[in-house]
């Protein structure tokens, strides 16, 4: 379903916003919800809303999903008033520090 249609739809049902929160990590990312203000949502819209949003998400630059990334999360709000649309995405980052020095010896008691 397109933007327009969608848009159209939840403003018949008297919807003013609409929040997809999601996750993932690795290969796998999932819409973990899609929480809205206003109206009365029938399943069949959450339906396409879950779907719309993946679609959104996959087209993303917004790391942390694919190839093995360490993960991210985040939402997506849609003000359907206005018909803006923005979103608050957190990647995870993996860090790695590393040291060398020279191991003396004299630093290690004899263990019997």
């Amino acid at each position: 379903m397109s933007r327009k249609h969608l848009l159209e739809t939840l403003r018949g049902l008297g919807v003013t916003e609409v929040v997809a929160e999601y996750s993932g990590s690795g290969d796998e990312g999932f819409i973990d919800d899609i929480i809205f203000t206003g109206g009365t949502m029938p399943r069949s819209t959450v339906n396409k809303l879950n779907d719309f949003f993946w679609d959104m998400l996959c087209d993303s630059s917004w790391g942390g999903f694919w190839n093995g990334e360490p993960g991210g999360y985040g939402k997506i709000v849609w003000n359907i008033v206005t018909d803006k649309m923005g979103v608050h995405h957190t990647e995870y980052v993996m860090d790695e520090k590393s040291h060398d020095e020279d191991i003396i010896e004299a630093d290690y008691e004899e263990v019997e």
